[in-house]
């Protein structure tokens, strides 16, 4: 839950700021938002693994949700510039005009406008990092394991697998993505639906 907070309260200002300012500047950015995203993860995983060893956060529940953060900042970036794009300036203008200051026009004009596109952007975000493996194996050992390395390990028993433990944890694991799929898929269809009358 952190990891999705420390993306909001990041990855959604800094997009409302490259969206509202176009310069080459921001233009810089968005490309190297992006490029972010083709990185292969065994190319940011070993750095940050050294790097968290040198700070003393390797294996540790922190560590976890700061290199969590950098991956879906980036990916959420791309996703919300284009809806604070579509977000008409003459609402932001007249809110202005009203009294509000930049963070007030953010959070109680832009950030309401655009939330409905802003949902699939969160939505993609959890869904990338939920089931992440490999930046979890190379930055835990014991204290911190995600989902994903626990079940790992346990399939890797033998004959002794806990087939019913190891169940459980596939479902755990499948649960949160399909409902939040269901619960967006709902949303987006009656936001499509209000368009469409």
């Amino acid at each position: 839950m952190s990891r999705d907070n420390a993306t909001v309260m990041l990855g959604l200002p800094a997009a409302y700021a490259v969206a509202r300012h176009p310069n080459r500047i921001t233009k810089e950015i968005q490309f190297f938002v992006l490029s972010l995203r083709f990185l292969p993860p065994v190319a940011v995983a070993i750095p940050l693994m050294v790097i968290w060893l040198n700070l003393g956060i390797y294996d540790t529940k922190l560590g976890m949700i700061i290199a969590y953060s950098l991956i879906t900042i980036s990916i959420t970036m791309w996703l919300a510039i284009p809806s604070f794009q579509r977000v008409p300036i003459a609402i932001e203008e007249a809110a202005r005009v009203d009294g509000y200051g930049p963070y007030a026009v953010f959070a109680k004009v832009a950030l309401p406008v655009a939330m409905k596109s802003l949902l699939g952007a969160l939505a993609f975000s959890f869904v990338l990092v939920w089931n992440e493996f490999l930046l979890a194996l190379m930055l835990t050992t014991s204290d911190a394991k995600t989902l994903p390395i626990v079940a790992s390990e346990m399939s890797q028993l033998g004959m002794n697998v806990p087939w019913g433990i190891l169940n459980a944890a596939v479902v755990l694991l499948s649960l949160p993505p399909l409902l939040m799929l269901g619960l967006l898929s709902g949303f987006l269809n009656r936001a499509f639906a209000q368009k469409a009358r």
